[in-house]
């Protein structure tokens, strides 16, 4: 969502401790700044909990293991079957779903 446009407008508000209290905390389970924190709420994107993302980068990881082990078959035999990419598709696709999900801040 890149347009090139400049923040120029600056938002003030103000909290009581319960309010600030609660904002603290779920600020701090996202693991963002305050900044991309309030701009995810205001762009309605959705903002993950770090412990959320527990496990994404073992998950890649093993997918990547899967596609490693598929190409060697497939260098050593010379015969791409059809399964076998079906399975090299699949597991793409779950990668660029986890990374995905890992795109919760505004750049």
């Amino acid at each position: 969502m890149k347009t090139g446009r400049k923040r120029n407008h600056q938002v003030i508000i103000r909290l009581n401790d319960i309010e600030h209290s609660f904002f603290k905390s779920n600020l701090e389970k996202t693991g963002l700044t305050q900044r991309e924190y309030i701009l995810n709420l205001i762009l309605q994107k959705p903002i993950f909990g770090i412990h959320e993302l527990d496990g994404v980068e073992e998950q890649i990881r093993r997918i990547g293991v899967n596609i490693n082990q598929i190409s060697r078959k497939v260098n050593v035999d010379s015969n791409v079957l059809k399964k076998d990419l079906e399975i090299i598709q699949e597991e793409q696709l779950k990668i660029w779903r986890l990374l995905k999900q890992l795109r919760v801040v505004p750049r």
